[in-house]
């Protein structure tokens, strides 16, 4: 096993323990069950699972990923949806995966939202908007433009806890 795929499986398996221990802490959340990690082709995932679907409107396209979990904890609010890892499309993952992570008294400053769609990936840009009304988490923006990003312009979307 090269380097890489022992840190690719060790932040796998990391992030699947924090969303794990973070949910089972959290006052507000989606799930009571566990992410399941497995490996395709000799390279390490973590399929999430619970009710959570991201739908995000960008660069003329719809995507809506499914099977997620968010929490809230100590005024942070978090939600994965999808899969962190498995098989590869160029430079990243080509399994679905929606991220979110806010401080909800704050969310313009240091959000951080991206999804992962096809081996392409789509981030806010500074100054996101974002608003959690119950199980409802709306957001807007400007996607971020780096390389390794993709799209350009505006973008909203829902998440359906």
């Amino acid at each position: 096993m090269s380097d890489k795929t022992r840190l690719a499986a060790v932040l796998v398996v990391s992030a699947s323990a924090l969303a794990a221990a973070s949910a089972a802490q959290s006052g507000t959340t989606t799930s009571a069950c566990a992410p399941k990690t497995t490996a395709v082709g000799g390279v390490a995932k973590v399929s999430f699972c619970g009710p959570a679907v991201a739908t995000m409107k960008a660069a003329g396209m719809t995507f809506r990923i499914t099977k997620g979990t968010c929490a809230t904890q100590s005024g942070s609010f978090f939600a994965q949806v999808g899969t962190i890892g498995g098989p590869r499309q160029g430079a990243l993952q080509s399994l679905p995966l929606f991220y979110v992570l806010t401080d909800l008294s704050a969310p313009a400053k240091g959000t951080i939202l991206y999804w992962i769609v096809g081996g392409k990936r789509y981030a806010a840009a500074p100054g996101l908007r974002i608003t959690k009304q119950n199980r409802t988490v709306r957001f807007s923006g400007r996607l971020i433009k780096k390389p390794g990003y993709t799209g350009s312009g505006a973008f909203s979307g829902t998440l359906a806890c």
